[in-house]
Order: C-alpha cells, then sequence, then structure tokens
C-alpha cells in the first residue's frame, strides 16, 4: 500500500434549507441545492463529502435561528484551494442572493489530513 495524494486543505460549503430568515423550503429544493453545489466542488476539487448538520445563528433583526443545514466539503491541496477559492466564495455570494440569504458559511481549513491510499 502506498499513498498517491495527501491532501492537506479543505474548502466547506454550508448549505441553507430556507429561503429568506423563515421560510422552510422543500426538500426537493434542499436536494437541489445540494447537488448543484456538490458537482460543482466535484468539478473543483475531485470529489464531495456531504453531511446533515443542524445550525445557529443570530440574524439581522436580533433573532436566533436554528436550521438543519447540509456541508459540502472537499478536501484539496494548497494549490487546488488557492486556484479555486475566489471561485467559491463568488459561487456562496451568487447562491447567497438567488436563495435569499443574509448569509452563507464557508469554511476555509488547513493543516488537515486526508490521504488517499492506493
Amino acid at each position: 500500500m502506498s499513498t498517491i495524494l495527501k491532501l492537506d486543505r479543505e474548502a466547506i460549503f454550508y448549505v441553507p434549507s430556507t429561503t429568506g430568515l423563515a421560510g422552510k423550503s422543500s426538500k426537493a429544493t434542499i436536494a437541489k441545492r445540494v447537488s448543484e453545489i456538490a458537482k460543482q466542488f466535484s468539478q473543483w476539487f475531485g470529489g464531495v463529502t456531504v453531511t446533515k448538520v443542524t445550525g445557529g445563528y443570530i440574524a439581522d433583526n436580533g433573532e436566533y435561528i436554528t436550521e438543519t443545514i447540509h456541508t459540502v466539503a472537499s478536501s484539496t491541496d494548497s494549490e487546488g484551494l488557492a486556484k479555486h477559492r475566489g471561485e467559491v466564495e463568488r459561487l456562496a455570494e451568487t447562491k447567497r442572493t438567488e436563495w435569499g440569504q443574509e448569509t452563507i458559511g464557508l469554511k476555509f481549513i488547513k493543516g488537515s489530513e486526508f490521504d488517499l491510499i492506493g
């Protein structure tokens, strides 16, 4: 067994389950959102892991909002992240507007360790 690829960066996109502040999106809408982001991340980074989680934040009006969200995560190397980070940020801004969100969460992790063994 040998290591064929070491990936030490991760890009994560938080896909919301709402439209606007209080509008719960349909399961079909959420699935479409997750699929769109997962496909784009796969094109940029080679693959994804999708996880369903609960998140929360304070809205501009001071209300604490919780919702089920999906994280779409891709491991990459420093070159891959440098090449696509701006595209990830532009995608988040486009989807924020399209989905009626105050914000879209992104996380970029440096120093993670993901090895592909073959």
